[in-house]
């Protein structure tokens, strides 16, 4: 549906006195009437990319052009705070000479910009509506904005207006449907005339208005009698009752005994409002590991194959998977030699979240949702880092505490139980594999720390020892400090103290990660209906490995190096 919003006070003639400037500011709330609304920054930025026609009018006419995206006449900019407009107008153009000299003489200091919603693209929050993703056709220099006048002429005809479900039926005006639920809101489903998004036609009631029990009794004796007129309108209410409180009750039945309901025209988990979620978290910095991986988001395919080389060794006739270079003489006959390949397989695996709220409680407490969703994404990084260090690659993720190509550096001789000796670290760090240095960190358990507090670099006689655990000032990004100049971060899914894991050295860049995109966060109303309960669900697809298979045996020398690295148990 389009949609018409106006700014105040956001218009001047600017430069030569042919242009006129403005700004739509973002995160600026503003009362619509019935609800509030804000623009998100970048809400209109897919909108600006797609390269489709915006146009500029003069007071809403489009008979009077001003400017337009195609000539290049009209042009944005889009910011962290505002979307900034200019156009060039022609003072030849009566419309034009209009807009400039009212809009000089502040007659005219509003501007008004027609818009649709994208599907997804609005989030709420009580009454609180925030645009993430619109299309943006129209901007207008106005005296009244257009929204303002539609907006009263809908609520003096609400009485005239009537609403439709899916069949084409009159099932209450809006007036009704405003005294009987006590809002002054869209109804959930079609206006005659008009087309509602926000929620699908489906949920339009069956018997509804001021008195719905009455109207199914009216139904009830005109079936029962027979040969009346409107029998078969009464038929078809009753019959499409009967099919959905059949639907809601299968859909119980899935709510708490796991069983399927997936396909929506077949009455399944009808989903009201949906939107994507970012992974990315700062809660218990689980979010540390993972910004650093391979990551590769497949969409709709079902796994991802790629094809790596066969290498488990830096010997001659090993490296590269067994690829051979030969000092040749003159005329002498080549020597070939091949390489191996191997095939990696990243097949994403479904993780799910799911709670029911009673909506009174919603009501009462407009922050939950919002509280509970960044719970469940916080779970999910969680859960996602769990596997990247000790998923067993069964039904999730290979971590690399569990794969072939972890190096696991003994202890030191004579080394006490639950320490951390200098000498260690060494160790592990000349263990390490590094192919990309940018990516390279440290993860440990958090009473790790205090055994970091007391290593230092020891020097010669008449110097002071150098400590190399060098905590940050500022840890908001997860970085606890460095480790020997290489960052570390402390997680809570490292092993115990004294144990194997309980520090790891890694490249993370050579560990894949394959998703779905971000989660994906749906609501339905429908699945506890006749509870009156809201369900939420989380989806989100993951599966990870690491690039090797083995560690590697080098040229020289009989320890093996990999990308991960840790620690053998002290005890």
């Amino acid at each position: 549906m389009e949609q018409r919003r106006q700014i105040p006070g956001e218009l001047r003639v600017a430069g030569d006195g042919k242009r006129i400037v403005g700004k739509i500011p973002f995160n600026s709330v503003a009362d619509i009437g019935g609800f509030r609304e804000r623009l998100a920054p970048g809400c209109f930025t897919r909108s600006l990319r797609s390269g489709r026609k915006i146009v500029a009018l003069w007071q809403h006419d489009s008979s009077k052009p001003l400017a337009n995206t195609e000539s290049g006449t009209l042009r944005f900019e889009d910011k962290a705070d505002a979307l900034y407009f200019e156009m060039d107008l022609d003072p030849e153009s009566s419309s034009a000479r209009d807009a400039l000299i009212s809009v000089r003489r502040k007659d005219v200091d509003r501007t008004s910009f027609g818009f649709t919603v994208k599907k997804n693209g609005e989030r709420w929050d009580g009454d609180l509506r925030t645009i993430i993703d619109a299309e943006l056709f129209e901007i207008s220099p106005c005296t009244f904005a257009a929204y303002q006048e539609s907006t009263l002429s809908v609520r003096n005809k609400n009485m005239k207006k009537q609403l439709r479900n899916e069949h084409g039926e009159i099932v209450m005006s809006q007036f009704e449907w405003e005294q009987q639920y006590a809002v002054n809101d869209d109804p959930p489903y079609q206006m005659v005339g008009e087309s509602r998004s926000r929620v699908s036609v489906e949920d339009a009631p069956i018997y509804a208005g001021p008195n719905p029990l009455g109207r199914l009794m009216q139904d009830i004796a005109t079936l029962s009698r027979g040969g009346n007129p409107g029998m078969e309108e009464a038929r078809s209410r009753f019959d499409r009752m009967v099919k959905r409180e059949k639907t809601l009750a299968e859909q119980r039945a899935a709510g708490t005994g796991g069983h399927v309901q997936g396909v929506a025209s077949d009455g399944g988990f009808l989903v009201d409002g949906s939107s994507s979620l970012n992974l990315y978290t700062n809660g218990f910095n689980n979010s540390a590991i993972l910004a650093r991986t391979s990551q590769r988001d497949i969409g709709a395919d079902q796994f991802v194959e790629m094809i790596g080389i066969d290498e488990t060794s830096r010997e001659t006739g090993s490296r590269g998977g067994g690829v051979r270079v030969y000092t040749t003489a003159e005329l002498e006959q080549l020597t070939q030699s091949k390489t191996k390949f191997n095939k990696i397989r990243l097949e994403p695996k479904k993780l799910t979240g799911l709670f029911y709220c009673s909506n009174d409680l919603l009501r009462n407490a407009s922050a939950l949702e919002a509280e509970m969703t960044q719970l469940f994404t916080e779970e999910f990084a969680f859960t996602t880092q769990n596997q990247i260090l000790n998923g067993n690659g069964v039904g999730e993720g290979l971590g690399i505490l569990n794969a072939g190509a972890l190096v696991t550096q003994a202890k030191e001789d004579a080394q006490g139980a639950a320490t951390i000796l200098f000498e260690n670290l060494i160790a592990m760090k000349t263990r390490l594999l590094m192919k990309n240095r940018k990516n390279l960190l440290w993860v440990a358990n958090q009473a790790v720390e205090a055994q970091l507090y007391s290593l230092a670099l020891p020097v010669g006689t008449g110097g002071s020892a150098m400590q190399i655990y060098n905590p940050a000032t500022d840890q908001s990004n997860g970085v606890a400090g460095t480790l020997m100049g290489i960052p570390i971060s402390f997680v809570e899914q490292c092993s115990a103290l004294g144990t194997v894991g309980d520090i790891v050295l890694a490249d993370w860049s050579q560990y894949l990660v394959a998703t779905k995109g971000p989660i994906e966060a749906a609501s339905s109303i429908h699945l506890r209906f006749d509870f009156d309960q809201s369900c939420f669900r989380y989806v989100f697809y993951f599966d990870s490995q690491p690039r090797l298979a083995s560690a590697i045996t080098p040229f020289k020398g009989s320890d093996t190096v990999s990308p991960f690295v840790t620690l053998a148990t002290r005890g």
